[in-house]
């Protein structure tokens, strides 16, 4: 009886120590999960933050005290990231100010050239459904395109009469002047183009590298129409600038030619509206056109990143 009685009682000790080491486990798994499972969420939100983007606040289900000590770590990171945005979009602002008062100073037969071109592009880019981060592009673009021509001789820029051969050829470099100038710019890359191909023409006519159709990007195209609408509209020391009908009549005779047609054909259906850019409140217009292209950036922007989130 004894024998028996002997193996029984292994096996009870044999299955309760089982059970024990059951219950060991299966309390170690559920503490180990109180800890893996937010910090495995902490790290796939940081993966979904764009490159770009602003990382966001972040609430998880309750974990160990060191868990909750990350993620108030993480946040109070998060809040000093937005604030050091929000002082490099200033003085990113600012320099877009300085640059174009600069270009302004130089040429004073254009003054607030560049601001009703930003404008102009804004409204037009707009019109063709184009999204906020694009906008924004032709918005900043619109700014600089012309900030070669700080690199031109007074001599040449500021002629009260038209210009020789040779001085055109001379005009003709800012674009690439503007180039090198912005590229050194942290950030700016986006606007290059705009910068240094706006006066490429449709048919391969134009400069600095005589591109064509679509081989200048759409940006470009667009700020090439409406650069050229500011310019024969706004007076001149040897003209007069031309009316809204008369400034579309000739975008409309060189589309296909000099211009991108479709976008060409796109800024007609605008109307008049468009002309609103050159009346007295046009600074105003501008400057609102500007902050709504920032605007629908920013909100672009929060979408995408609480998509990701």
């Amino acid at each position: 009886i004894q024998g028996p009685l002997q193996r029984l009682i292994r096996r009870v000790a044999w299955i309760a120590g089982s059970v024990a080491l059951v219950l060991v486990l299966l309390t170690s798994l559920a503490s180990a999960r109180s800890v893996v499972r937010p910090i495995t969420t902490l790290s796939e939100r940081l993966e979904r933050i764009p490159p770009d983007g602003v990382p966001p606040t972040l609430t998880l289900e309750a974990g160990t005290r060191e868990v909750e000590q990350l993620v108030v770590s993480f946040n109070h990171a998060s809040v000093q990231i937005r604030e050091a945005r929000a002082r490099l979009t200033d003085a990113h602002e600012q320099f877009l100010e300085a640059m174009t008062s600069a270009v302004d100073a130089r040429d004073v037969y254009t003054l607030g050239h560049s601001r009703r071109v930003s404008g102009y592009a804004v409204q037009l880019a707009a019109h063709m459904g184009l999204p906020a981060e694009e906008i924004e592009i032709l918005r900043v673009g619109g700014l600089l395109h012309d900030v070669g021509k700080i690199g031109i001789p007074d001599a040449v820029l500021r002629k009260p009469a038209r210009l020789t051969p040779e001085e055109t050829r001379l005009i003709e470099q800012h674009p690439v002047i503007g180039r090198h100038i912005v590229e050194r710019v942290d950030g700016f890359a986006p606007y290059l183009p705009i910068i240094e191909l706006h006066h490429e023409n449709y048919d391969g006519s134009g400069y600095p590298y005589g591109q064509r159709g679509e081989e200048t990007p759409l940006a470009a195209r667009i700020v090439h129409v409406v650069d050229a609408y500011d310019a024969m509209t706004s007076d001149r020391p040897y003209r007069s600038g031309m009316t809204h009908e008369q400034a579309t009549a000739i975008l409309a005779q060189f589309s296909g030619t000099q211009f991108d047609p479709e976008i060409v054909r796109k800024f007609l259906r605008m109307g008049p509206a468009v002309a609103v850019v050159r009346s007295p409140g046009a600074v105003s217009l501008v400057r609102q056109l500007n902050d709504l292209s920032g605007n629908l950036a920013a909100s672009a922007s929060r979408r995408a990143r609480k998509k990701a989130v």
